[in-house]
């Protein structure tokens, strides 16, 4: 089984009704995204929540990305899960609702707050081909587009 770009390993503890327990070899980072993962799917397939977004919801390949704030600071997030119009984010971070930034580079701002992390709006909805790449840049450069795109001029420092 393969959960975003890592392999979920593990072996079975024991054996319950009906199904087992397995023991995962993870590191806390890989926990954290399992967890979070799992708390979308207690909370939305089996309460079977009704959904707030208006387009289909993803799970990224490579969960990996920064929030550019205002102000140009960059923080390091993962991807829950991603859709045309919006992204539910997991950060040491905890914006304001309607606080404006950019996931990767793409411009939108905080609608709500999650048990795990926040939701993002975009500004304008994507092209759902190219999100994760657009979602996840890597490059300097990448993420000065990022802050551009916002308006704002990069007055810290860069982190890579």
């Amino acid at each position: 089984m393969v959960a975003g770009d890592w392999p979920l390993r593990g072996e079975i503890d024991y054996e319950i009704e009906g199904g087992f327990v397995v023991r995962f070899h993870s590191t806390d980072e890989e926990r954290q995204i399992l967890a979070g993962r799992i708390d979308w799917l207690k909370h939305h397939v089996l309460h079977q929540a009704s959904e707030r977004r208006r387009h289909k919801r993803i799970l990224p390949r490579h969960p990996h990305a920064q929030i550019v704030m205002a102000g140009g600071r960059s923080v390091p997030c993962l991807i829950i899960d991603m859709s045309r119009s919006g992204v539910a984010i997991s950060a040491d971070i905890k914006p304001p609702a309607m606080a404006v930034l950019a996931v990767g580079a793409v411009p939108g701002r905080v609608v709500r707050h999650l048990d795990y992390g926040f939701a993002v709006e975009f500004n304008e909805l994507q092209d759902i081909d190219q999100l994760e790449a657009l979602l996840t840049l890597k490059s300097r450069a990448e993420k000065h587009l990022a802050a551009s795109v916002l308006g704002l001029s990069r007055q810290a420092p860069e982190r890579s």
